[in-house]
């Protein structure tokens, strides 16, 4: 299964569950509050245990089942690899499609011609920030903002990192001062080629369920996750860890995406150049 294939049914986005496919007619008896009664609700992530998608995950798990009709238990499980390259792989071909499997994957990140040196095999961003502090490394790309406020906020205060430049279509207010990558377009087709790669930023830790969940209850869960980013008990547990909330509409993604496919196919191939060099 090639990624790009599977990318064209997703619709993820900040902090937003979106199922990868919504147009599908129920085909059981079922409500979604008798189905998800006494059940189990999978949540893989795709990253190793300390990182930031994993802290997130986890509090999400502490309260999302309330919001699901039937209030089914959410547990969540690591299933690292290949930059959770693995993870959707599997979440496509074997997961469970009934909606009781939800995972959380990387957005992605290219690096457009820069002279780092990329140097892979660490399982999540935890492992890479320890190879930081030993020295194996000397910084990382993609890293989101609320990542380092929520697991290394004290090198931001002693000043022990400098971002570089902001990967995303518009600047973050905490740093008004850091370049965005944005504006080092030169052309009209840079600036498209550019929003192609960096809209991914938009959809943040996107989490998703596989294709073909009935549409009763993908809308359920739908629902159960922005109903969550409203909860007063999350909201303050995410206060707690230090953890940015800013959801973004699935429906907004969604236009986002059929935007982005609309990029004529000479500029898209030649993005992918740049992501693959």
């Amino acid at each position: 299964m090639r990624v790009g294939t599977w990318t064209r049914r997703v619709a993820a986005v900040v902090l937003t569950f979106a199922p990868l496919s919504l147009t599908q007619p129920t085909a059981h008896a079922q409500s979604p509050a008798e189905f998800y009664k006494g059940r189990n609700v999978e949540l893989y992530i795709g990253y190793s245990v300390g990182g930031a998608y994993d802290l997130y995950a986890r509090v999400l798990a502490r309260h999302l089942g309330k919001h699901i009709p039937g209030s089914p238990t959410i547990v969540p499980k690591n299933m690292e690899g290949a930059g959770s390259l693995r993870l959707a792989n599997w979440l496509y071909n074997v997961g469970a499609k009934d909606g009781t499997v939800l995972a959380t994957i990387g957005r992605g990140t290219g690096v457009l011609g820069t002279k780092f040196r990329i140097v892979t095999g660490y399982p999540g961003g935890n492992d890479v920030t320890l190879a930081m502090e030993r020295g194996e490394v000397k910084g990382r790309c993609g890293w989101s903002w609320s990542s380092v406020l929520s697991t290394h906020k004290r090198w931001i205060e002693d000043k022990s990192i400098t971002v570089l430049v902001q990967l995303s279509l518009n600047k973050h207010p905490d740093l008004s001062d850091v370049p965005l990558v944005m504006d080092f377009a030169k052309t009209e087709d840079q600036q498209q080629m550019f929003k192609l790669i960096f809209a991914r930023q938009v959809m943040g830790r996107p989490y998703l369920a596989p294709p073909d969940v009935p549409k009763d209850r993908a809308e359920a869960l739908r629902k159960a996750f922005m109903d969550t980013m409203k909860d007063d008990e999350f909201l303050a547990d995410a206060e707690k860890s230090q953890l940015e909330i800013t959801p973004v509409d699935g429906a907004e993604v969604e236009t986002l995406v059929k935007e982005l496919y609309q990029t004529p196919k000479p500029l898209a191939d030649k993005a992918a150049q740049f992501i693959r060099h």
